[in-house]
């Protein structure tokens, strides 16, 4: 499954792909619940945020 990233049109990725026998299925554009890895990345940038603001006025009242 792959997103629509220029490199993963590219004829050379392509070419390798069949090499291997992989078939790409591409997801829409614009859709990241379809994509696996999105929850993954939503998390990872979560826990190495140096802050996370619980809400507006919090932002508003931090230093």
């Amino acid at each position: 499954m792959a997103d629509n990233y220029g490199p993963h049109h590219a004829k050379l990725t392509h070419k390798r792909a069949d090499e291997f026998g992989i078939k790409f299925v591409f997801i829409p554009p614009h859709s990241p619940t379809l994509n696996a890895i999105e929850p993954l990345w939503k998390r990872t940038k979560w826990e190495l945020s140096p802050e996370i603001f619980a809400d507006r006025d919090h932002f508003k009242t931090s230093p």
